[in-house]
C-alpha cells in the first residue's frame, strides 16, 4: 500500500511540474505566489530518540533492557508556502515518518539471565502537521537561501510485533503495551538552498521533527 501511494505521489507531482513548466511565470519575482513541494530527508532528531531508547517497562524492580537491530523509512513530507512578501512566506505542511527496534531484556535484579531475552519488535510511526513562517535573506537570480520555523503537532503510534510470550510468562514479565502519543511539534530549518524559477530543486538542513537533512522539488506558480 505505501509503494503503491508513494507511486501515486510521484506521478501527481510529475504531472502538476509539466503543466506548471508549461504555463509558467516568467518574473520570479512576481508575488503573491505559492509554491508546492515534496521532499525526503534522514530520520529526525526525534526519531532517532525515540527508536534508539525504546525501552521494556515492567512493575518488576531491576529491569535493564535495550533496542537492537533499529531500522529507519525517513521522512516524506508534502506542503504548501505562499509568499505575501518577496521574503517572507507562511505554509503548512505534513510528513510521516517510520522507525522500528527489536527490544532486549539484559538483566533483572531478581533473576541472572544467562543471556539477553528477546521482548519483541517496537514500530513507531509518527505522523505530523506544521504551520510554518519562512525567510528568504539571500536571493540572486534563481538561486535563494532561506530559514524557516516550523509549529504542530505530532502523533507518535507504537505498535508491536512478534511478541515473546513464552519467556515473558516464564520470567513473569507483564506484555509491554502499544501507545500513543501526541506531542507538541516543532522544526528549524537553519539553511534552505533552492536553485530554480518555477520548478527548482532545494536542500536544507534543519533540527526537529522534520529530517535532519532533507531534499526535494517544489513549483511555485
Amino acid at each position: 500500500m505505501r509503494k503503491i501511494i508513494l507511486t501515486f505521489v510521484l506521478l501527481s507531482v510529475a504531472v502538476t511540474m509539466a503543466f506548471a513548466q508549461k504555463n509558467r511565470v516568467k518574473e520570479y519575482n512576481y508575488f503573491p505566489r505559492s509554491e508546492f513541494y515534496i521532499q525526503y530527508g534522514t530520520p529526525s532528531i526525534i526519531e532517532f530518540t525515540t527508536v534508539l531508547n525504546s525501552e521494556y517497562k515492567s512493575p518488576s524492580a531491576g529491569i535493564d533492557s535495550e533496542s537492537r537491530n533499529h531500522k529507519f523509512s525517513g521522512i516524506v513530507a508534502l506542503g504548501y508556502n505562499f509568499s505575501i512578501t518577496p521574503k517572507l512566506s507562511l505554509g503548512i505542511d505534513g510528513n510521516f515518518g517510520y522507525g522500528m527496534a527489536d527490544i532486549y531484556i539484559d538483566d533483572m535484579a531478581d533473576y541472572k539471565l544467562p543471556s539477553p531475552v528477546f521482548v519483541c519488535q517496537s514500530s513507531i510511526s509518527s505522523y505530523t502537521v506544521h504551520l510554518s513562517g519562512a525567510y528568504t535573506y539571500w536571493r540572486q537570480g534563481v538561486m535563494e537561501c532561506s530559514g524557516g520555523l516550523y509549529l504542530g503537532v505530532s502523533i507518535m503510534d507504537e505498535s508491536l510485533m512478534n511478541m515473546n510470550e513464552a519467556d515473558l510468562d516464564r520470567y513473569g514479565l507483564l506484555p509491554p503495551q502499544e501507545t500513543d502519543k501526541v506531542r507538541f511539534s516543532y522544526h528549524i530549518t537553519a539553511v534552505k538552498f533552492r536553485y530554480g524559477d518555477t520548478v527548482g530543486g532545494f536542500a536544507e538542513l534543519g533540527f526537529g521533527y522534520r529530517g535532519l537533512v532533507n531534499v526535494g522539488l517544489s513549483i511555485k506558480i
